[in-house]
């Protein structure tokens, strides 16, 4: 049979070129050609969507006998003897052992020293030096900190400290790096790579007959706070809705609000729910941001004198109202903007014009409609990151573990998906960016991302609560877009694109075909098709290998692998891969006639497809073609809908005959009022792959 046995009938849609991201805000079939509804694990850059950039596991928190954090997770435990359970031989272990509560995570590198991961479980804190492989060294608990287990999140901030009290008076000394850490119950701890330790901020001091003050070493220390930051040189502390600034070039000391003449502390009307420091943005100096779930405030940290604070205009503003932020973990500077979490989404701060003006904020998210539908009404954990021109959010999608709520989805922006351009119009110069977001990646639950420099490489890390219930130090942005060296699962389902010269007119399904690029080792693909109407219907099903180099070759031409044979990276390849022809025109399983139309799927007026991935590849292109059909142009009689017609989310449409039937509707979600359309993308779920901790023998 011809590849067109009517050729005058047959239609094709090519697609190509995509520059703008995913859209799962508006009706699938009225996005852009150049987006998709949703994408997952995948990455729109160039023009093309491929596999995203892969995980891999360095450091695994187990703690199963044998492991470095076991003595430490098993002292936790009850020590009556009435609940010792025999584990492996030999090894006794508790039934009411705690369940692992991740706290933070971040980066460091202490005056003099290498740099290490640092964070916290269960209020004891850890550090692991890092080595110059890329790996860890084994983490040690940092000795005389311990804050509440319990709390969700500790903040962990990078100071620098210049002064000191010496002799009852501030003097400047040796700068050297110190990491502070607040809980908001607990007096703040400090560690700087040597020593660590909790500070008193009760205060006591004299004042002698000349009216100088002398501060008694060991109080006026650093004050309770849950959020911190540091900023123009001090560190500023919040708890509550009351807020206080350490000394100049001092986190550990509070004097400088003893003095009457001094401001003592700020207050904002609700309790603070993220602190960060916005540094210097074109002519204006430090500001800190201080957001409650309502407001957003700014403070003028660049002002170094403290005895103008009082006198000077607009030190303390608010910026904007009824915009604040939920998430503290949320806030990330990135190049030059600075991103957090509102209550309706994601919203993008620049400082030109807007210390001095009120304008508008709206959320930059609504694309990804899809996940924020899903999301946990507690929004408190959601997590951000950046690494070269992405940004990205961990955020609370899927069920909770230990009753702890986890990020089980990461929603990306790139914010270059094709080169920036630059000019400048009048006198004013401007910089032109092309954003687009790239839907969710999923196989880790970040708990707080940190991106460094680590030997001379900026590289950007994670702590991720995994599925196994064991927290791992993971490492984003892998070249070789796998998760620990496995091949990932990724998805993308184009638009409904729209086949006929009207809304009105229906074609036929025929096939489909997909055009891959850089495509390496093996690759599992499936393909499947859906109208405006019904559920997908698969059409395509295959394996397709491109040999990565030949290290990795079993045969060939560098076969046997000896000491001195060469090792040869091959090039990554393309394939044409077209479907199976629709055989569904007529009926089949599986369908919406009946229940949405009496005509069946492969007739529409619109189509899409899903494609599923599992491998290193790039999708260049895609066509789907249909037949046109004769059309109805004669008006008809419509008779009363009757019985039960079900659409599920997941499964088959169907029709259960009987009397016409009056609903009720149930509560939906407040946001459900604002979508124009109901995202109903069904995930598989996906794991990134680990070694599990296991006892050593």
């Amino acid at each position: 049979m011809p590849d067109v046995p009517n050729s005058d009938q047959r239609r094709f849609k090519d697609v190509m070129g995509f520059t703008d991201g995913v859209n799962s805000y508006l009706a699938p079939q009225l996005i852009k050609d150049t987006q998709l509804r949703w994408a997952e694990n995948a990455v729109n850059k160039g023009e093309i969507w491929q596999c995203r950039p892969g995980f891999q596991a360095l450091l695994a928190l187990c703690t199963v006998p044998g492991a470095p954090l076991y003595d430490w997770w098993y002292n936790l435990g009850d020590p009556n003897p009435l609940y010792f359970l025999r584990g492996p031989p030999g090894v006794p272990r508790l039934i009411n052992q705690p369940v692992l509560n991740p706290q933070f995570f971040t980066i460091w590198t202490p005056t003099g020293g290498s740099p290490q991961a640092v964070f916290g479980l269960n209020g004891s804190v850890f550090f692991a030096p890092m080595l110059e492989n890329g790996g860890f060294d084994t983490p040690r608990q940092i000795i005389g900190l311990q804050f509440d287990p319990n709390v969700a999140q500790i903040t962990a901030t990078a100071c620098v400290k210049s002064a000191d009290l010496v002799a009852f008076k501030i003097k400047p000394i040796v700068p050297y790096n110190v990491l502070m850490f607040q809980d908001g119950l607990s007096r703040a701890g400090y560690w700087d790579g040597t020593g660590a330790g909790h500070l008193n901020p009760q205060k006591l001091y004299t004042v002698d007959k000349t009216g100088n003050t002398d501060y008694v070493s060991g109080y006026n220390e650093t004050r309770i706070g849950k959020y911190q930051a540091w900023s123009g040189n001090r560190l500023w502390v919040w708890n509550g809705t009351e807020g206080h600034v350490s000394d100049i070039n001092d986190p550990f000391h509070f004097t400088e609000e003893c003095v009457l003449t001094n401001v003592p502390a700020f207050y904002v009307p609700d309790p603070v729910t993220m602190v960060i420091d916005r540094g210097v943005s074109g002519v204006q100096e430090n500001r800190v941001f201080v957001c409650t779930a309502k407001q957003t405030w700014t403070f003028r940290s660049g002002i170094q004198d403290r005895t103008t604070w009082g006198a000077t205009q607009d030190f303390q503003r608010l910026t904007f109202n009824e915009v604040g932020c939920v998430a503290a973990r949320s806030a990330v500077n990135h190049r030059g903007l600075l991103f957090w979490y509102s209550e309706s989404g994601i919203v993008k701060f620049d400082s030109f014009g807007t210390i001095t003006n009120t304008q508008s904020l709206p959320p930059i998210d609504s694309e990804m409609a899809f996940s924020k539908l899903r999301m946990a009404t507690d929004r408190s954990s959601i997590c951000a990151g950046h690494f070269d021109s992405y940004v990205f959010w961990g955020v609370p999608v899927g069920p909770t573990q230990n009753g702890r709520i986890v990020n089980g989805q990461i929603q990306v922006l790139d914010r270059n998906v094709i080169p920036m351009t630059a000019g400048i119009a009048g006198t004013t110069y401007f910089v032109y960016e092309y954003a687009a977001w790239q839907g969710v990646w999923t196989g880790i639950r970040p708990i707080e991302w940190c991106t460094a420099q680590v030997y001379g490489r900026t590289r950007c890390f994670c702590l991720s609560m995994d599925y196994d219930g064991v927290p791992r130090i993971w490492e984003a942005f892998q070249g070789n877009r796998c998760d620990n060296g496995q091949p990932i699962k990724w998805f993308l389902e184009t638009k409904t694109h729209p086949v006929t010269e009207s809304p009105f007119v229906t074609d036929v399904f025929r096939h489909f075909r997909v055009l891959l690029s850089e495509v390496r080792g093996t690759v599992n693909v499936a393909g499947f098709w859906k109208g405006m109407r019904g559920v997908y219907h698969q059409l395509l099903e295959t394996v397709i290998t491109a040999a990565p180099g030949s290290l990795f070759l079993t045969g060939g031409p560098s076969t046997p692998l000896l000491r001195d044979t060469p090792v040869t990276s091959y090039d990554k390849q393309f394939r044409e891969l077209i479907s199976e022809d629709n055989r569904q025109i007529t009926g089949g399983s599986c369908q919406s006639a009946g229940v949405e139309s009496t005509k069946t799927d492969g007739e529409d007026r619109a189509f899409s497809l899903l494609l599923k991935f599992q491998g290193v590849g790039a999708m260049f292109a895609y066509r789907i073609a249909t037949d046109k059909t004769p059309q109805k142009q004669e008006g008809m009689v419509m008779t009363d809908e009757s019985g039960l017609k079900i659409l599920p989310d997941a499964g088959c449409p169907q029709y259960l005959p009987g009397a016409l039937q009056t609903f009720v509707l149930g509560d939906a979600p407040p946001a459900m009022a604002t979508m124009p359309t109901t995202p109903c993308y069904v995930e598989d779920a996906y794991v990134s792959p680990v070694d599990p901790c296991a006892p050593e023998m």
